[in-house]
C-alpha cells in the first residue's frame, strides 16, 4: 500500500513539474490542465503535516491563470503608502488567524498589512478607471501606475526577489497626491477593502514564497474568480447564503427544517465560511487542501463545501436544542471528507440549481 501511494505521489509530481516547466517556457498548457486537475482530485498535492509544499503555490498560479507581477510593480504600490482603507485594514490585521500558532510563526502583521494595502490600492485604481471611463472624468493628478499584468503565467525570478522575511516597510501615511487622486463622484466609492479579505489573504501569505506571489494570487482570486464577493454590498456572498438555504433543503431536508425551526438561517451562522472560502475554519493545513480542490474545479464549490461541513455536524445539530451554539465552531475542517461529500452532492442537484451555484461568484 505504501509503495502504491509513493508511486502515485511520484507520478503526480512528474506531471506537475512537467507542466510547470512548459509554463515557464511560455508554452500553452491549457490542453493539459484537465490532467493536472484530475491528479489533484485523485492524489492531492504532496505536502508536509503543516501544509507546506514545494509545488502547491506554483500549481495555484497555473490553475488560477495568474499574470506575472514583477517585484518592482509590487514595490511601487508599497511606496504609495497607506491606502484609503488603511484604518479598516489596521483594525483587522491583528485578528487574522490569531489563534493559529503556525500562521503566527510564518506570517507577520506587517506582511498582512502590506499585501492588503497593495490590494486596496489596486482595487481603488481599477474602480477609478471605470468611473473615469463611464463619466469622462478628467483628473488633474495622475495616478501612480498599477502593476502591468500580462496574461499567462510562467515562473518568474521576480517572485523570488521578495521573501516573507520582512522587506522594508514604508510608513503607511497617505500623501497629498494620493488623497487628491481618490476623489470620486458621490455613490461611486469603490470597495477597496472589505472585512474578510484579511482571512482570504492568510492562506496565500502562509503558502507563498514571497509577498508578490501572494498579492498576485489574491488579486486574481478576488477580481477574476469571485468578483461578486467584493462588490460594496457583497452580492455574491449573499447569493451564496441564499443558495446554501436551497442546497440544504435539497440535500438534507431534515437538517434544513431543524435549523429553520430554530430560526437559524445561513446568514446567522455561515457568513464567515462563505465569505472566506472556509479559510476561517481551522486547521490551516486542511484549508490549503480544500483550496487545491476549489482552484482546480471552481471557487463556486465553496457553497457545497459549507453544506458538507454542516452535514458532518448533522447528528450533533439534530440532537441539540441549541444548535446555534454548536454552529459557532464548525471545525476542525476535514478537507478530504468534505471534498468527497461535495462530489456526492453534485449529481443530486437539478440543473437550474447547479447553474445558479456556478454563476453566483460572477457579477451579473
Amino acid at each position: 500500500m505504501a509503495v502504491t501511494l509513493e508511486r502515485h505521489q511520484a507520478h503526480t509530481s512528474f506531471i506537475i513539474e512537467k507542466l510547470m516547466a512548459e509554463s515557464a517556457n511560455g508554452l500553452d498548457i491549457s490542453a493539459q490542465l484537465p490532467v493536472l486537475k484530475q491528479e489533484i482530485l485523485l492524489n492531492g498535492i504532496n505536502a508536509d503535516e503543516t501544509g507546506m509544499s514545494a509545488q502547491r503555490i506554483y500549481i495555484w498560479l497555473v490553475l488560477l491563470q495568474c499574470p506575472i507581477t514583477p517585484y518592482s510593480n509590487y514595490a511601487a504600490l508599497l511606496a504609495r503608502g497607506a491606502s484609503p482603507s488603511y484604518a479598516k485594514i489596521n483594525n483587522d490585521t491583528f485578528r487574522t488567524l490569531a489563534t493559529d500558532p503556525l500562521f503566527a510563526r510564518r506570517v507577520t502583521n506587517n506582511s498582512i498589512s502590506r499585501i492588503l494595502n497593495t490590494i486596496a490600492w489596486t482595487l481603488h485604481d481599477n474602480a477609478l478607471e471605470k468611473v473615469q471611463a463611464s463619466h469622462s472624468i478628467a483628473t488633474t493628478t495622475p495616478l501612480p501606475p498599477s502593476p502591468s499584468l500580462e496574461p499567462g503565467y510562467r515562473a518568474d525570478d521576480d517572485f523570488a526577489s521578495s521573501t516573507l522575511a520582512e522587506p522594508p516597510s514604508p510608513k503607511l501615511t497617505p500623501s497629498v497626491a494620493d488623497s487628491a487622486s481618490i476623489a470620486l463622484p458621490s455613490g461611486t466609492a469603490p470597495a477597496t477593502y472589505l472585512q474578510g479579505m484579511n482571512v482570504l489573504a492568510a492562506p496565500f501569505l502562509y503558502a507563498c514564497k514571497s509577498e508578490p506571489q501572494a498579492y498576485t494570487l489574491l488579486l486574481t482570486l478576488l477580481t477574476i474568480h469571485m468578483p461578486s464577493y467584493i462588490t460594496p454590498s457583497m452580492t455574491g456572498v449573499h447569493r451564496g447564503l441564499s443558495l446554501l438555504t436551497k442546497l440544504l433543503a435539497v440535500l438534507d431536508p431534515t437538517l434544513s427544517s431543524h435549523l429553520l425551526s430554530k430560526n437559524l438561517h445561513p446568514t446567522t451562522y455561515a457568513f464567515p465560511s462563505v465569505l472566506t472560502l472556509s479559510a476561517c475554519t481551522p486547521p490551516l493545513s486542511e484549508v490549503l487542501i480544500l483550496w487545491d480542490f476549489f482552484f482546480a474545479w471552481g471557487v463556486h464549490l465553496n457553497i457545497l463545501a459549507v453544506a458538507a461541513q454542516l452535514h458532518l455536524m448533522r447528528d450533533k445539530l439534530l440532537a441539540s436544542d441549541s444548535p446555534g451554539r454548536e454552529l459557532r465552531n464548525m471545525g476542525p475542517l476535514r478537507a478530504r471528507t468534505v471534498i468527497e461529500l461535495v462530489l456526492s452532492f453534485i449529481p443530486r442537484l437539478k440543473q437550474d440549481l447547479w447553474e445558479e451555484t456556478i454563476a453566483h461568484t460572477n457579477i451579473q
